[in-house]
C-alpha cells in the first residue's frame, strides 16, 4: 500500500482487497493506523472509487466506532474522502446504514476529537442532492443543537466551520417549513464572534433559503448591511458575493419594507463603490434592478450622483445595467425622468446600442420609451440622438410606440397648439375634425398624411385645422407641414 500499489494486490496466488488488508491488520493497531493513513492520503478519485468497489466502506464504518481515538479518527478521515468523490455511491451506501448514520449525527454534535470529521462527512453527504440532505435533516430532528454548536466558543474553530458548512448544505435543499426553522435560529449567530469561514457559510445559508422562496421569509437585513460595509468582509470574495446575492433575493420579494430598509441604510450608495469590480458588478446591478421596481428605490437610483456612477461603469456591463435603468425609468416620476435625461442616460444608451445584442436593444428601447412617456418638456432636441440608434434596431411594438411618441413630441414643439384643439379658439370643431386628427396621430411616424375621404369635414373645420398649423391639400389629404415632419 505504501508503495502505491493497486488497491487489489496479487501475490503468491492470493488476492487481497482493501477490505481484506484492514481485516488482516485488525489485530495490530500500529499497522492498522499505517494502512488507514494510506487510505486517508489517497485523494485520487479513481483510487477512492476502486476502494469502494473492493468493500472498504463497511470496514471503515466499523473502525470509525473503534474505542481507540486514533483509529476512529483516521477511519472518519477515510469516510470524508470517500464521500467527497463526485460520484454519490459512498454517500448513498452510508444512508442505507441508519444505525451508523444516527451514530455519525450524534458524534457530529458532540464536543469530541472525532466530531470535526463526523461533521465534515455529513456536509459531504448533504452536498450530493436534495434526497440525501432530507435524510440528514430527518436524522438531526432539530436544527437548534447544530446552530448552538456554531456559536459555542468551547468547540474548536474547525468544528464550528464544518457545522456551518453542513447547515448551508442543508439549507440549499430545505423545504419552506424547515427553512423557516433555520432562519428563526440564525439571528443569534450574527451577534456572535464568527470566523470569516463561518460567516461566509451563514450568509450562504440565508441566500440559499431566500433564493428558492424569496417571498416566504422575513429576515432582518440590518446586521448583514453592516457586514457588507465592513472592509474585513468586503475583502473576502465568497462572503461578499453571498451578501450581494442575498440582497438581490430579498429585493426581488414582494416585501417593500426590505427595499425601504436598503434605501434608508445607504445600501445603494455603498454598493456603487464596488461597481468597478468585474465579479461584483453583475450582482450589484441585479440588486439595483430589483430595488428599482419599488418607487422609493427608483427615486434614489435616479438621483444625479447615483446615475453618474451607474453610467461610469455601465459600458463594461450594459446588459445588466440596462435592467436597472429600464426598471427605474418605468417606476420613477416625471421629475426623476428629467433627471435621468439631464444626466445623459438616453445619449449613453443610444451610443451603446449599435454594439448591443437584439435582446438588449429591445430593453434599451423600452427604457427610452418609459423616459419619453414621462417627460413633460419638448423632446425635439432628442430626436437626432434617437434616430441613428433606432435605425440599428429591429422593428418591434416598443420601437413603433417610441417613434410615434418622438414624432408627437416634435409636433408639440413646432406647433404647441396642435393637440389643444379649441383652446383659445372661438370655433369648436366637429367630432369629424377630432377623428381626422386622431387618425393622423395614429399613423405617425410611418405616414405623415391621411386621406379625408369619409370624414365629412365642414368648411369651418378645414379652415380651423389650417389656422392651427395643419395642411389640407387640394387632393383631400390632411398632413403636417414639412418642418414638423422632419
Amino acid at each position: 500500500l505504501e508503495l502505491d500499489a493497486p488497491p487489489a494486490i496479487q501475490t503468491t496466488g492470493m488476492y487481497f482487497t482493501a477490505a481484506d488488508i484492514l481485516d488482516l491488520l485488525s489485530e495490530d493497531l500500529s499497522l492498522l493506523k499505517r494502512a488507514l493513513t494510506v487510505f486517508k492520503d489517497a485523494h485520487d478519485d479513481e483510487k477512492m472509487k476502486a476502494f469502494l468497489e473492493t468493500g472498504l466502506l463497511p470496514r471503515v464504518c466499523s473502525l470509525a466506532q473503534h474505542t481507540y481515538f486514533e483509529i476512529s479518527d483516521l477511519a472518519l478521515w477515510v469516510i470524508v474522502n470517500l464521500t467527497a468523490v463526485p460520484s454519490p455511491e459512498a454517500s448513498r451506501a452510508l444512508l442505507k446504514n441508519m444505525e451508523f448514520m444516527e451514530w455519525l449525527v450524534t458524534k457530529a454534535l458532540q464536543n469530541t476529537r472525532i466530531s470535526y470529521n463526523a461533521c465534515w462527512a455529513l456536509s459531504n453527504i448533504c452536498g450530493c442532492g436534495a434526497k440525501e440532505a432530507t435524510q440528514i435533516t430527518d436524522c438531526l430532528v432539530s436544527f437548534e443543537p447544530l446552530v448552538n454548536l456554531i456559536i459555542d466558543s468551547n468547540f474548536s474553530r474547525e468544528h464550528r466551520e464544518n457545522a456551518s458548512f453542513l447547515l448551508s448544505n442543508i439549507a440549499r435543499h430545505a423545504t419552506p417549513l424547515k427553512g423557516e426553522c433555520i432562519l428563526r435560529l440564525l439571528p443569534k449567530t450574527l451577534e456572535s464572534e464568527l470566523s470569516q469561514e463561518i460567516l461566509c457559510n451563514i450568509v450562504w445559508t440565508v441566500t440559499y433559503l431566500t433564493d428558492a422562496y424569496p417571498n416566504t421569509y422575513e429576515f432582518d437585513i440590518g446586521k448583514l448591511l453592516q457586514l457588507a460595509r465592513s472592509p474585513e468582509y468586503t475583502k473576502h470574495p465568497s462572503t461578499f458575493a453571498g451578501i450581494l446575492k442575498l440582497l438581490g433575493n430579498l429585493a426581488s420579494s414582494d416585501n417593500t419594507a426590505v427595499i425601504e430598509q436598503m434605501v434608508r441604510t445607504g445600501c445603494i450608495e455603498y454598493l456603487c463603490n464596488f461597481l468597478d469590480r468585474a465579479k461584483c458588478a453583475k450582482e450589484i446591478y441585479w440588486v439595483f434592478s430589483n430595488i428599482a421596481v419599488e418607487a422609493a428605490g427608483a427615486a434614489l437610483l435616479t438621483e444625479p450622483h447615483i446615475v453618474a456612477q451607474l453610467l461610469t461603469h455601465a459600458s463594461a456591463n450594459w446588459h445588466d445595467a440596462l435592467w436597472t435603468f429600464a426598471n427605474a425609468a418605468k417606476r420613477c416620476t416625471s421629475y426623476s425622468a428629467e433627471q435621468m435625461i439631464a444626466c445623459g442616460v438616453p445619449q449613453a444608451i443610444c451610443a451603446a446600442m449599435t454594439t448591443m445584442t437584439e435582446m438588449d436593444k429591445n430593453l434599451a428601447v423600452q427604457c427610452l420609451l418609459h423616459l419619453t412617456q414621462k417627460v413633460t418638456e419638448p423632446m425635439r432636441s432628442m430626436l437626432s440622438v434617437y434616430k441613428a440608434a433606432l435605425e440599428s434596431c429591429e422593428d418591434s411594438p416598443f420601437k413603433t410606440e417610441l417613434l410615434a411618441l418622438l414624432r408627437v413630441e416634435t409636433v408639440r414643439a413646432v406647433m404647441p397648439c396642435a393637440y389643444q384643439l379649441g383652446a383659445g379658439a372661438g370655433y369648436e370643431p366637429t367630432t369629424a375634425a377630432w377623428a381626422a386628427v386622431e387618425r393622423l396621430r395614429s399613423e405617425l411616424p410611418y405616414a405623415s398624411h391621411i386621406r379625408l375621404t369619409g370624414y365629412a369635414l365642414t368648411p369651418a373645420d378645414t379652415a380651423y385645422l389650417m389656422r392651427i398649423g395643419y395642411v389640407v391639400t387640394l387632393d383631400g389629404c390632411l398632413t403636417l407641414p414639412p418642418s414638423a415632419c422632419e
